[in-house]
């Protein structure tokens, strides 16, 4: 099952088994001297959870603020790592949906930074492209 959300135009998705919640964007703490896709922290169950705006990461561009936008709060799977929840801004949360990931379509391309961006996901509605939590959680180690 994944979960598929849009950053602007164009739609993701990740596996559930790394979903914790969806929440509405709320007012977060700013943190300085941090790349710009940290947007803050917010206090979820006594702990600071640190929140990026994934379509910051992406780009240049900042997503919405509108009664869409949804924070993704994300566990981390790998052991040892310095962030073990992570909140991740999308414009909208679209479904939940049933998805063979047999059928994602190696891009063939190289994303440079963006490592944690893998297939391409095709049907006869839209396209979207899966997101890998366990590189994504990596990348943002490494620039925390």
């Amino acid at each position: 099952m994944m979960i598929l959300f849009y950053v602007g135009k164009n739609c993701y998705c990740c596996s559930i088994d790394y979903v914790i919640e969806v929440i509405p964007k709320i007012p977060l703490k700013p943190l300085p001297h941090v790349p710009k896709y940290f947007l803050g922290l917010f206090n979820y169950a006594g702990e600071s959870i640190a929140v990026v705006d994934f379509s910051s990461i992406l780009s240049d561009k900042f997503s919405k603020n509108s009664m869409h936008t949804r924070m993704i709060l994300l566990k981390n799977p790998l052991k040892d790592a310095k962030i073990n929840i992570l909140g991740l801004v999308a414009d909208e949360i679209v479904e939940v949906r049933d998805m063979e990931v047999e059928k994602f379509l190696s891009t063939g391309l190289k994303n440079g930074p963006l490592t944690f961006l893998e297939g391409i996901y095709n049907s006869d509605l839209d396209s979207m492209q899966q997101v890998n939590i366990p590189q994504l959680f990596t990348v943002i180690e490494a620039h925390s």
